[in-house]
């Protein structure tokens, strides 16, 4: 009898929804979506700001080609529905002003540790762990407007001209894209190590659910602007408001994503 009434065994699904639901997830995903949509703009403006900088070192089309890889980026996330915004984002991303580096880097600096401070706290919740201060909050949000400038400048111009490498340019364009992918796992192992608080023997472990997530990040990121153009058609009818709504969805399933990868690791940690 008692066999009869065991219950079945979860599925290793099953068992991260029912978790996700138990540390209210979806919750957790919109609040952090809410503020990294207010960061996200102040973000790219000083990430263009830092490339316009150091241009001398980088060349001097590095700015202008960051600012035109941004502005496609925005337009395939945002689709024609969401042109308005897009081009708005593309004025801004071209002005250049002279307190655009202390000023807004300041603005965007504050807007991203907010971000951060919210994605740091959420991850807390899942690992059941006590919350980190605005130290760490503020040390990502450097490595982050660092960080973003530099594989930025990487993705846009060629590193291996400046070494002279034989066939440097056909090497480059093979290795570019998994090298953003890989700088991508590697900033969301750091994160879910620092929000989780994870020790030295669940490197792997954090790896994979990292993996997991930047894998999710990129499959949103190509099937989401389908869905919009097909299926959110009132969209067109909000101009710029639907722009800015149809990134705030994006954001957070980028979010979500990541939380749903950290309830995998939680579990697997405590496996």
């Amino acid at each position: 009898m008692s066999l009869l009434r065991r219950r079945p065994a979860r599925t290793r699904v099953g068992w991260v929804v029912a978790a996700a639901s138990r540390h209210r997830v979806p919750a957790l995903a919109a609040e952090s979506a809410f503020f990294a949509a207010l960061a996200v703009f102040p973000a790219l403006l000083t990430v263009v700001a830092i490339l316009r900088t150091a241009g001398p070192a980088l060349g001097a089309d590095a700015d202008v080609a960051a600012v035109g890889g941004m502005t496609r980026l925005l337009r395939v996330v945002l689709t024609t529905r969401g042109s308005a915004a897009a081009d708005a984002a593309a004025t801004l991303l071209t002005t250049s002003t002279t307190g655009l580096l202390t000023v807004g880097t300041v603005a965007a600096l504050v807007l991203l540790v907010r971000a951060l401070r919210s994605v740091l706290h959420a991850l807390a919740t899942i690992a059941g762990r006590p919350p980190r201060t605005w130290r760490a909050a503020t040390a990502l949000g450097v490595m982050l407007l660092v960080g973003g400038a530099t594989v930025t400048a990487a993705a846009v111009q060629d590193p291996l001209l400046v070494l002279d490498a034989p066939a440097g340019d056909l090497v480059w364009r093979l290795l570019r894209w998994p090298v953003v992918v890989l700088a991508l796992v590697g900033w969301a192992v750091l994160v879910l190590r620092v929000g989780m608080r994870t020790g030295r023997g669940t490197l792997r472990v954090t790896f994979v659910a990292a993996s997991g997530a930047v894998g999710a990040w990129v499959a949103a990121s190509a099937v989401f602007p389908l869905y919009v153009s097909v299926v959110a058609r009132v969209g067109s009818g909000l101009g710029a408001l639907g722009g800015g709504l149809i990134l705030l969805v994006w954001l957070y399933l980028l979010t979500l994503s990541l939380y749903l990868g950290a309830e995998a690791a939680r579990r697997r940690h405590r496996r």
